[in-house]
């Protein structure tokens, strides 16, 4: 049974099967993708605070650049809603690149789908407060401007 058989005859909602496909291919990265990729229409639109992609082949090598960039990586889907073909996630990632400091995020993925795959996915997350956290000393000014615009 191929991977994308597999996530069509899984009885979990897509969200859950999303979730868990995401923790497996951040754990066992490269090997793990087709399975995670078998969930998303092939015309997938992706978007977060640093990219922007069409297509279900931009966004596979996109998450093979990520993947081969990370040193260490891990994700935790915390929180999963569905309803009427959305799906809201809450997650929180750490990341350290194979060069640099380690970063923790935490995010939230909206995911839009049509007959059982993803048709769209937007990530949003703290690029800024996460790269913040990494630099000692950083992230209390961050805290504090922050504070101070709002």
């Amino acid at each position: 049974m191929s991977p994308s058989d597999t996530a069509t005859k899984d009885p979990a909602s897509l969200g859950q099967r999303w979730s868990r496909a995401l923790e497996t291919l951040f754990r066992e990265r490269e090997p793990a993708l087709p399975a995670f990729l078998s969930l998303y229409d092939e015309h997938i639109q992706f978007q977060d605070p640093l990219h922007r992609v069409s297509g279900v082949a931009a966004y596979a090598e996109l998450n093979r650049r990520f993947l081969a960039r990370a040193r260490r990586l891990e994700i935790s889907v915390e929180d999963v809603a569905e309803q009427d073909g959305l799906v809201f996630a809450s997650w929180r990632m750490c990341f350290a690149p194979r060069i640099g400091p380690e970063l923790t995020l935490e995010g939230v993925s909206h995911l839009r789908t049509r007959e059982g795959r993803i048709v769209h996915q937007r990530d949003h997350f703290d690029i800024a407060g996460g790269v913040a956290s990494a630099v000692p000393g950083l992230s209390s000014l961050y805290r504090a401007v922050l504070s101070r615009a709002t």
